[in-house]
């Protein structure tokens, strides 16, 4: 919208210090002495610090201009504008409605108390305070010791944080996890404080601790950005925001969640700027890359990644699409968000609010005439069924679906409404991903392989040797396995970044018949273990036997 910034001689005669406006009004009035006078004048009353009032009305008009109106308008839906005044009968207020008449809004004016106006004043100057503020967050490593050597260490800045201006705290949180290369920032409140976690190789590590006052700002501040209902703090909010550094532009999703304290904050940290990387790129194992191969030569079917958020699943989507993306394709995504920008393929971003969902975007990507679609994430039976039709059609589909394995996708599927019989022919190959950490390459110490563990990994071994795909490798069976050790470069963790463990199930004939038959997980897995494939277990172990990540590490995340 565009804003009603300027004011004429008559406005600034008619303007001056709201604050002595209110003084004019009785300063013992409560709420319910206010609410009595509009009931008499007619007019709408509201208590404003406690109504969701959108950045979308304040940002009508400028701070400026609500003083010389003496209103502000404070909430919209649809064309109607909701006006809040202290005086109905002031001229600056008639002024106002027909300013917004031209813009073809409908205002509406209403009543509120002394209380409610200054609420909504302060938050015109948490406004300014942060459109006059250009983020700078460049940051050298060498700041990293900061963190007193630990980043699980607060020792070294919690004095530094006490000192910092709201502002100040804000850009710092934000600046030390791009530096850690947190992929999650977590502020947690309780009784009197709130503390902020960051999410590195997996695993949360506490960063510092805010005072109750100083996450209270911090949280007006992400609301605004997110454009967000600033003062409704009992139901859940979702937003996003960027913010640049060092050239680079980092997208946040933002969640909030009411709790016991407070909103539970959590922002995912999305790198725009990050390139895909390819198949052969990712470290995956022969037999993976051999299934991957397979399947992506040919021109129509279903491929789907599964795993938990933060399993990398979107990496690998885009790894094959960056493979399958040639001059002689169209390729076409439907996100959200979107993770990487690829050249060549056009990729866009669902928005639910306006009504552009993943089942109504896949129908309109269907008249695009595209040859490969990538599908965010199948939720729901509508999107279900068209993906698959879609792939039955002629289309390559890749799309990602939460189950716990790659034979799990074909219930999940099964259980959001795709038939047997259309299931079976339409799936090329499932996958199913976690992350493990990888190794620190400046620690990293050999141990002997325990007896308790020999056999385990002589197991793996031997199944992973006898895949075709590994018939020419010279891979022996190891001697020695890694533990993680620790120092600074890895934060006293043992760890730095982290790897993918994979299993990939080609949906050959037999598979497709268990599909057909009804089979149960079990068994279509007991008939996809006898042709070959590869579990995740078995894929991290080969991981432990490279010495690129711990037994104790694929354990954990692969039981």
């Amino acid at each position: 919208m565009k804003d009603i910034t300027g004011l004429d001689g008559a406005h600034q005669r008619l303007a001056g210090s709201l604050l002595s406006h209110v003084e004019e009004i009785n300063q013992s009035e409560g709420e319910g002495v206010v609410a009595e006078r509009a009931k008499n004048e007619k007019v709408h009353y509201v208590n404003l610090t406690s109504f969701p009032i959108s950045k979308e009305a304040i940002d009508l008009i400028t701070k400026k201009a609500a003083f010389g109106y003496q209103a502000v308008p404070f909430y919209m839906k649809g064309k109607v504008v909701h006006v809040a005044t202290l005086d109905t009968t002031h001229n600056g207020v008639k002024e106002l409605c027909i300013a917004l008449t031209k813009m073809g809004l409908k205002p509406e004016v209403t009543l509120v108390s002394k209380a409610s106006m200054a609420y909504i004043l302060h938050l015109y100057t948490e406004d300014a305070a942060m459109k006059s503020t250009t983020l700078n967050l460049d940051m050298k490593e060498t700041e990293a010791g900061t963190f007193d050597e630990e980043l699980v260490s607060v020792k070294g800045h919690a004095g530094k944080i006490q000192k910092m201006s709201e502002q100040e705290v804000y850009e710092y949180m934000l600046k030390t996890a791009v530096l850690f290369k947190a992929s999650d920032i977590h502020i947690q409140p309780s009784m009197g404080e709130a503390i902020v976690r960051y999410r590195v190789d997996g695993d949360l590590h506490t960063a510092f601790v805010l005072t109750a006052h100083v996450y209270q700002h911090v949280l007006t501040r992400l609301k605004f950005l997110c454009d967000l209902k600033l003062n409704i703090t009992d139901i859940p909010q979702d937003g996003k925001f960027s913010f640049t550094v060092s050239g680079r532009r980092i997208d946040i999703r933002l969640s909030l969640l009411p709790t016991e304290y407070g909103e539970s904050v959590v922002m995912r940290l999305l790198d725009s700027n990050k390139t895909s990387k390819g198949i052969e790129d990712l470290g995956f194992a022969p037999y993976t890359l051999s299934d991957f191969a397979e399947v992506m030569a040919k021109p129509e079917g279903m491929m789907i990644v599964t795993g938990p958020t933060g399993s990398g699943k979107t990496t690998t989507l885009y790894a094959a699409l960056a493979k399958l993306n040639t001059e002689n394709k169209k390729v076409i995504t439907l996100e959200d968000p979107i993770e990487y920008h690829l050249q060549g393929i056009a990729q866009s971003q669902i928005n639910d609010s306006k009504g552009y969902t993943f089942a109504g975007g896949l129908r309109s990507i269907l008249r695009q005439d595209p040859d490969i679609i990538m599908l965010g994430e199948i939720r729901d039976e509508e999107t279900a069924k068209t993906a698959i039709q879609a792939a039955l059609t002629g289309h390559m589909v890749l799309s990602t679906v939460h189950a716990n394995s790659a034979v799990e996708t074909i219930p999940r599927m099964k259980y959001m409404g795709v038939l047997p019989y259309l299931l079976a022919p339409a799936l090329s190959l499932l996958v199913a991903q976690r992350l493990v950490r990888s190794l620190c390459p400046h620690c990293t110490k050999g141990r002997a392989i325990k007896p308790t563990e020999k056999a385990l990994l002589e197991s793996a071994f031997q199944r992973i040797s006898a895949h075709q795909s590994m018939k020419s490798s010279t891979w022996t069976f190891p001697k020695h396995i890694a533990e993680a050790i620790g120092c600074e470069q890895c934060s006293h963790t043992g760890y730095l970044g982290r790897c993918g463990i994979l299993e990939t199930l080609v949906v050959t004939d037999a598979i497709k018949g268990a599909i057909y038959d009804s089979k149960t997980s079990k068994e279509v897995l007991d008939i996809a273990l006898s042709g070959g494939m590869i579990t995740m277990k078995e894929n991290g172990l080969h991981k432990v036997m490279l010495c690129q990540t711990t037994l104790e590490e694929v354990l954990r995340v692969a039981g």
